[in-house]
Order: structure tokens, then sequence, then C-alpha cells
């Protein structure tokens, strides 16, 4: 699949996938599997193998946008910027899924400049070459908050924050 902004999907408005498989799509900038800038619900789903040269492997969830992933796997999307697996510009809550070898510059599962809450969710073998193997949230970019609740972090690795970065940088 091919396009300058969004290789797999773009969504705009309210879009809800469940049982769905994205994989093996690529982005010139964001959102190499989805790019999302409205409302976007993830049910028992699977975001593998995405790559954009600039942010979001395997999703973008663009500002002012809605992110709920649940029972899902995001696994192997890699991104030239931030967020391999999910760069959040947004707010993105995530419960019950898996994040494992993506990888970024910044934030190799999650990158996070808004809003993020974790829970019940397991991370592993992400990487970043310099913040958050796991989770970066970017103090730079305003004033993220990030919340984790009943999560497990293994073998995630980065210059700053293998499992999470939360700070500046």
């Amino acid at each position: 699949n091919a396009a300058a902004r969004a290789r797999g999907i773009a969504n705009s408005g309210t879009l809800t996938l469940e049982s769905a498989t994205v994989t093996g799509n690529n982005a010139a900038s964001s959102g190499g599997g989805i790019l999302n800038h409205g409302m976007l619900a993830l049910f028992s789903s699977t975001v593998t193998a995405n790559s954009a040269a600039g942010s979001g492997g395997g999703i973008a969830d663009e500002q002012d946008s809605t992110l709920a992933v649940s029972d899902s796997t995001i696994s192997g999307n890699t991104a030239g910027g931030s967020g391999g697996g999910i760069e959040n510009d947004g707010a993105l809550a995530v419960t019950a899924s898996t994040f494992s070898a993506n990888s970024a510059a910044y934030g190799g599962a999650i990158f996070n400049a808004s809003s993020l809450q974790v829970t019940a969710s397991t991370f592993a073998g992400n990487s970043a070459h310099w913040y958050g193997g796991g989770i970066d949230s970017d103090a730079t970019a305003g004033s993220p908050t990030v919340t984790v609740k009943s999560s497990t972090f293994f073998g995630n690795s980065a210059n700053s924050g293998g499992g999470i970065d939360n700070g500046p940088g």
C-alpha cells in the first residue's frame, strides 16, 4: 500500500476495528499502519510490521484525536522519529494489550506528547535509540500525562529509560 501521509488507513471520522490486522504498510511521513485524526477504537486486533519515516510506525494518533486500544497486539513496527508502535499527540487509552519488538529513535513502543493511560498491558523487547524503549513521555512537547497500572515492562532498551522515560528530552 502506498500514500504520502498514511499507507494503511487514514481516519478523520469515527472508526472501530475489531479482529482486524493492519500489516506491511509504509508511510513517508506519519502513520505507517494507521493515521488517526478522529476517534479510533482498536479491539482484539493486530498492528504489525508497519513503518513510517517520521512518527507512528504502527499508529500515529494526531492532536485532538482519541485512540482506544484493547486486547490488541502492536508488534514489529518501526519509526525513523518517534513512536515505533504508537505516536500519541491526542488521548490514548491502552488496556490488556501487548507491545513487542517495536523500535524508533524516541519511544520504541509509545511516544506520548499528550494524555496516556495504560492498564494491564505488557511491553517486551521494544527499543529506542534515545529515550523510552517502552514509553517516552516528552515534557518538552508541553505537559503530557502518563498513568500506568498493573502492567509489565521487560527486555526494553534505550539510552535513557529502557522501560519508561518520563521527562524532558
